[in-house]
């Protein structure tokens, strides 16, 4: 095959997570989770595949994701049972919620979940096919708080991750629900009319199907006409501006600053009322949302069942990556080997490996390498893994049944028994 050196590399759109950056990438996630569990959120994995039908009735056929962005699976059943890789994970927690039963727990049903999402669009920074997404999702409960607690917690995990207030900012906005936003959409098509000779083709597409993208639009000619258009918090029903200025009152009490921007809309279909992004305030994504949610209490309606009130946000875990790095913030710390075991001869190797057992049965961090034979490379390995102790078994060693302790800081060592090393070993490292 011609290409095969061309194949030899990660598919474009996607990429490798190397040892050097597992770290942070564990860590980012950890603290996410830990937030998350803290607000009373509980674990879920969701399959990486579902039935295509949930995300095009869920996000919307005509929204972006489903007309160009999902990865469509053939099914070996036939086409009506067309499965896709899954661009998000609202609709899927949606689908578990009533698969199992979840409805008949105590309300609200707080889950939160991690893990790959695939999206087929062209790959920018901060925008990859395969990408991993952390959410929490909030299911059962209408109250205003159920919002500010969703935002509470995004912000928080930035928080504790050192980025600071000043490194992004929550933007935040009502749509409406569908008392009050059929008017408001009426109002907002006649002004698009008005303007339609000086929009993007993409706008006019998105006049026709879900006019309030066009507000969310990123061509700045098509913003630069767009800014004098119909405000849909001036048009909000009276629930929804109760809902809305609840919101913001839970918000200002946690201390946390917002904006309210009448342009974020976001671009699915089950989106009501409370809708936000948290924008990167500095470093290559500025500008760019780190993450986004909104409240959706029509999305299990849509699906044929009983309505259900819910609100959620999700996180780019690689945009969050990228953030920490533009902000010099990425070193993690790693739990370094407090033992390097060391091995004279090829007995003495077998024995070796006993004790690396031991230490590891023990709960202790070790090192070896077992396919070394010079005690001198040995020890330079120890001296770069920069362990505290050395066990040194040769020859000797093996025919007296002792172990050699080597402190590493001070140079000093004592031949011990070998029923007693790990006794004394124990309590030294103390």
């Amino acid at each position: 095959m011609s290409n095969e050196k061309q194949l030899l590399q990660s598919v474009r759109g996607t990429s490798d997570l190397l040892p050097n950056d597992q770290p942070l990438f564990q860590r980012v996630n950890r603290v996410f989770a830990d937030i998350a569990i803290a607000c009373g959120f509980k674990e879920i994995s969701l399959p990486i595949f579902e039935y295509s039908w949930l995300f095009q009735k869920g996000v919307g056929s005509t929204s972006d994701i489903a007309t160009k962005e999902m990865y469509y699976l053939h099914h070996k059943e036939g086409d009506n049972l067309d499965i896709a890789l899954r661009p998000e994970g609202t609709a899927g927690i949606v689908r578990a919620y009533y698969e199992h039963g979840m409805h008949t727990w105590s309300q609200p049903v707080r889950l939160f979940y991690s893990g790959p999402m695939f999206r087929h669009e062209r790959p920018q920074k901060g925008r990859e096919r395969q990408f991993t997404q952390f959410g929490i999702e909030s299911i059962g409960e209408s109250d205003s708080s159920e919002d500010a607690l969703v935002i509470l917690a995004a912000c928080q995990a930035l928080y504790r991750l050192q980025i600071k207030p000043e490194n992004f900012s929550v933007h935040i906005n009502s749509i409406g629900c569908t008392h009050c936003r059929p008017k408001y959409i009426k109002k907002l098509l006649a002004y698009i009319k008005t303007r339609q000779d000086k929009l993007c083709d993409d706008c006019l597409l998105r006049a026709e199907t879900n006019p309030m993208r066009v507000l969310d639009c990123k061509n700045k000619t098509c913003q630069a006409h767009t800014t004098d258009a119909p405000n849909h918090l001036d048009h909000l029903c009276d629930n929804c501006k109760n809902h809305f200025k609840s919101t913001l009152e839970y918000l200002e009490e946690a201390g946390i600053s917002f904006n309210i921007n009448h342009r974020i809309v976001r671009g699915l279909d089950y989106y009501t009322r409370t809708v936000f992004e948290l924008i990167a305030e500095t470093g290559t994504l500025k500008g760019q949302a780190l993450g986004a949610g909104g409240r959706y209490d029509n999305l299990v309606a849509t699906y044929g069942r009983r309505k259900a009130p819910a609100v959620g946000f999700s996180a780019g875990v690689e945009r969050v990556i990228t953030i920490l790095k533009d902000l010099k913030l990425s070193k993690v710390p790693t739990e370094k080997p407090q033992v390097f075991v060391i091995q004279l001869g090829s007995s003495a190797k077998k024995k070796a490996f006993s004790i690396l057992r031991q230490l590891l049965a023990a709960g202790i961090k070790t090192a070896s390498s077992l396919s070394s034979n010079s005690l001198k490379t040995q020890l330079k390995m120890a001296t770069k893994n920069n362990v505290r102790f050395a066990l040194i078994i040769g020859q000797r060693e093996l025919l007296d049944k002792t172990v050699i302790i080597k402190d590493l800081q001070n140079g000093s060592q004592e031949t011990v028994d070998l029923k007693q090393y790990l006794a004394i070993l124990l309590e030294r490292l103390k």
